[in-house]
């Protein structure tokens, strides 16, 4: 009983969900898709498409879908990046009518839960490790 009642009552280990420090720090590397159907590289805040989804088959490798800075703001446990650029896709639009507008437009936030950062670009949802 007295085991029952000490398991029941020891401190929980409480997680931390608060964003990085350094947004563009904790982004730099490799994200992928769900089930790996697409892949960015961030290499000092320049996400550049390694793997095309399936789904989006117009879309390159070596397109910059976002420049991304810590200029924008944080959340609680998501860090907005307001004043960095993104990809403006447009319905209408051929590639070579594209154009990046600022992401507080379309969007580009950075959330961390448990176990995992979140990465959402125009069109891109993405995840990894932390």
């Amino acid at each position: 009983m007295s085991i029952v009642f000490s398991l029941l009552f020891a401190p929980l280990a409480v997680q931390e969900l608060k964003v990085p420090a350094d947004p563009i720090a904790a982004i730099e590397g490799r994200w992928t898709g769900q089930w790996d159907d697409a892949v960015i590289e961030i290499k000092k805040g320049v996400a550049t498409v390694m793997k095309a989804p399936t789904s989006m088959p117009w879309m390159v490798p070596g397109t910059v879908v976002a420049r991304l800075n810590s200029n924008g703001h944080a959340e609680g446990r998501v860090y907005r990046y307001t004043s960095s650029t993104c990809i403006n896709f447009g319905a209408s639009k051929v590639a070579s009518e594209w154009d990046y507008i600022p992401c507080g437009t379309v969007g580009a936030h950075l959330t961390t839960s448990v176990a995992t950062y979140e990465l959402h670009l125009p069109l891109l949802s993405l995840q990894r490790s932390k």
